[in-house]
């Protein structure tokens, strides 16, 4: 009788490369889920800058006067003109109005809404910041009476 001599894979081959895909594989999925609440203040903030933008481009377009109002009570913001809300916890992850220093945001804006006129120039400067549960990053939107919005991350020491 002959034997013979099969190719392929022995089990000690197949569970090894089970095991290092399984190690591979868990130390992405903790990688990404560690990631997600950042992900998630980033694009608040930048929903945030892109509808202070909308705002100014809105009044400027339709000759008129549109403001943003903050409720830090209800943790979201609408757009007048337009009637739009945004819920910062849709985001998820804890987002809310809260900066580094424990301020939600420069005093001239809490006493008014952001508002545009039709040539695109904030009736007052201001900024606002905003953060995720565990405090982990920051995110302000700056607006000058100009109408220049900026939008700024904490790097742990200031604002770039």
């Amino acid at each position: 009788m002959r034997r013979i001599r099969g190719s392929g894979f022995t089990l000690i081959e197949m569970m090894v490369t089970v095991g290092i895909i399984g190690v591979l594989v868990s130390l992405a999925f903790f990688a990404f889920a560690r990631q997600r609440p950042d992900s998630a203040l980033k694009r608040a903030a930048m929903d945030l800058y892109v509808n202070m933008q909308l705002a100014r481009i809105t009044a400027i377009k339709q000759h008129q006067q549109c403001g943003i109002t903050f409720d830090t009570v209800n943790n979201n913001y609408t757009i007048s003109i337009i009637n739009k809300t945004v819920n910062l916890s849709d985001y998820g992850f804890g987002i809310t109005y809260s900066s580094p220093s424990g301020d939600t945001y420069s005093s001239t804006i809490t006493q008014n809404p952001i508002t545009f006129d039709s040539k695109g120039i904030a009736n007052n400067a201001g900024s606002v910041a905003i953060s995720n549960s565990s405090n982990t990053s920051y995110y302000r939107v700056i607006t000058t009476t100009s109408g220049v919005i900026r939008l700024r991350k904490w790097n742990g020491a200031s604002w770039e």
